[in-house]
């Protein structure tokens, strides 16, 4: 997960067990990871600057492999084996009922072996 702020990226790792109002999480490990010079760049387009598509679509694939890369890394120092990724990352727009989330979830579901859920909040709307 990235927020508003774009200080980072927030890594955890949860257990769920059981289904419907029975499930429970237990949390695991967290972890923290920055964002690098990618930052400014998702800054910049969460400030509404004028992009070519091609730009976001960078954007998109540079903070999938952003995440690909600490979430395979923060796994591999827990020696845990993902049977799935729930990634909320960088909004750039939000203003209900429209809100976007950039991230090419491919690398990380190569990196990890596993599914990926991403753009969570729509269903919230």
């Amino acid at each position: 997960m990235t927020g508003t702020s774009l200080d980072g990226l927030d890594l955890s790792l949860v257990r769920i067990e059981g289904h419907g109002l029975e499930m429970r999480a237990q949390p695991i490990a967290h972890d923290a990871a920055g964002l690098g010079p990618l930052a400014r760049r998702l800054r910049t387009a969460a400030e509404g600057a004028p992009l070519p598509a091609g730009a976001f679509a960078e954007l998109a694939l540079e903070l999938g492999r952003l995440v690909a890369a600490a979430a395979a890394a923060f796994c591999e120092r827990a020696r845990v084996r993902p049977t799935l990724a729930a990634v909320h990352v960088q909004t750039i727009y939000h203003r209900p009922p429209l809100s976007w989330q950039i991230v090419n979830p491919h690398p990380i579901a190569a990196a990890l072996a596993c599914p990926v859920v991403f753009d969570l909040r729509g269903a919230d709307l």
